[in-house]
This record gives structure tokens, sequence and C-alpha cells, in this order.
């Protein structure tokens, strides 16, 4: 409980009314991501799922929980490869080979004997496939590039830091990480001037400044709900950017799954002119 309430104090501030869930960035949420909505039913959709499966799981619990939403496209956070907590799975791996999608790991950092890091599935081979490094830090994303109706499209997956520690001192240094890493992302994402989907848990609220930073030059698509705890989500930590040719057709939290996330799904098209 202790650490639900730091995650909400560095998520929302220290606000009583931050405190309770949020509540005063929902409707602020909802009103940003309503320009990434399609005014035109687009004639292709494609599914995607934004889903930390939180580290230590295994491949076949991970799969079934993806597996029920049917995405084209899944932006995965925590993912483990070779670790003794995962009985050495090479995760990502064996995701896609579940799945019969194409899989794309990108480690974070060491831990267990093995890595935990982001991974893209996808119905659609890769073009490139790319990690994307934090100076000094640990690797933040995974980067990778599709053809989707004759469209280069690029998708990211990422993993902000995290705010875990019940002192200022971290909560601030927390805070500043996650901002450096918004910066970072878009810098790198200057590189590939591309249909973009940028997706992930970014461990900070619709509000929060690292997420207005990314909202400089993305759309915001949501979702406005709460995605964390799994069992009682109260914090809007997981969430999807995408460039203005693509637009929103629905979205929605899922059920609990094996993780502490919810997993969010998210249907889009390219945007009719």
């Amino acid at each position: 409980m202790i650490q639900l309430l730091v995650w909400s104090v560095a998520i929302c501030g220290w606000g009583s009314a931050q405190l309770l869930g949020c509540a005063t960035t929902m409707s602020l949420s909802e009103r940003t991501h309503q320009s990434a909505f399609c005014q035109k039913a687009p004639s292709k959709k494609l599914r995607v799922l934004v889903y930390n499966v939180l580290k230590g799981n295994l491949s076949n619990k991970i799969a079934r929980d993806i597996r029920y939403y049917n995405p084209d496209i899944a932006l995965l956070q925590e993912v483990d490869n070779k670790t003794k907590r995962s009985r050495l799975e090479k995760q990502s791996k064996l995701l896609a080979k579940k799945l019969k999608m194409y899989g794309f790991y990108a480690p974070s950092y060491r831990v267990d004997k093995g890595s935990t890091g982001q991974a893209i599935l996808s119905r659609f081979p890769f073009k490139d496939k790319v990690v994307i490094k934090m100076p000094k830090s640990r690797n933040m994303g995974a980067l990778a590039t599709i053809l989707w109706q004759n469209k280069k499209m690029v998708l990211v997956s990422t993993h902000f830091s995290s705010t875990y520690k019940p002192w200022v001192s971290h909560i601030r240094t927390s805070r500043k990480s996650r901002v450096k890493e918004a910066r970072h992302m878009l810098e790198v994402l200057k590189k590939y001037p591309h249909t973009t989907l940028l997706g992930g848990d970014f461990n900070a609220s619709s509000e929060s400044l690292p997420l207005r930073i990314l909202r400089k030059s993305l759309l915001y698509a949501g979702p406005f709900l709460p995605t964390y705890p799994a069992s009682w989500p109260f914090m809007s930590l997981d969430h999807l950017f995408i460039t203005s040719d693509i637009c929103i057709t629905r979205t929605h939290i899922g059920k609990k799954g094996v993780s502490d996330h919810r997993p969010v799904v998210f249907e889009l098209g390219l945007r009719k002119k």
C-alpha cells in the first residue's frame, strides 16, 4: 500500500485530489485524446495491444493473455530473456512462436542471470529493428518498422523509469529521468519520419510533464482510464501515442490477466483526408 501511495504521489502530484486516483487529470486526458479519433471510418483496421506483462511470468501465461485480444501488433514491457525466475525462457521468441507472429526483443538491463526488456510482436514482417539506448542509463525501448497498407510504419515499445522508493530524493530523480527519456525518445523518432505508434508503460499520468513533452510531436491516443494496479486500477500508466496520419476507432482496458497491469487495446486505421 505504501508503494502505491509513493507511485500516486510521484505520478500525479502531492495534492489530495490527485492521490484519489489522479481524478483531476482524467477529464483533461479525455479531452486531449479526442483529436486522435477517426472522423470517418477507415477502410482497414489495425488492432494494437499495449501490455506490461510483469517480469517473472512464464511465456505460456503471457501468451494466453495476448491471444485473448488477437492483436495485429503487441507492444510489450518487462519481457524476460533467460532469467532464472522465468526458467531461462527466451520469451520474445517463444511468444512469437506460440502466437504465430514476428518478434523482436530489446534488452533493458541485466538481471537474474539474464535480462528483461521490451518486445514487439507483429503479424507483419519487420524491415528494421533497433534497440533504443538512453545515454548513461538503461536501454529504454524496442523500435521496429513494418509495411502496412503500403506505408512504412514505426513501432516502438518503451518503458520509462519507475518510482519505487518512498524517498523524496528518489521521487524527484525518477521524475527527472522520465522527462529526459521523453525528450530523448523524440530525438530518436526524428530519424524515422514515418507513420508511428509509440506505446508502453510510461510510469506517468497523461498530464505529467514527460507525456506533455511527447504530445508536442505526437497525438495522445489514450486511454484516459486507469491501468494499474490490475486488481484495483486507479493510476493510468500505460499509453499510446500516434502520428497525425493515424486515427483511433476504439480503445478499451482489458481484463485482469497474469500481470499487475491491465492490457490496453486500440483499434486504429489510416486517417482519411
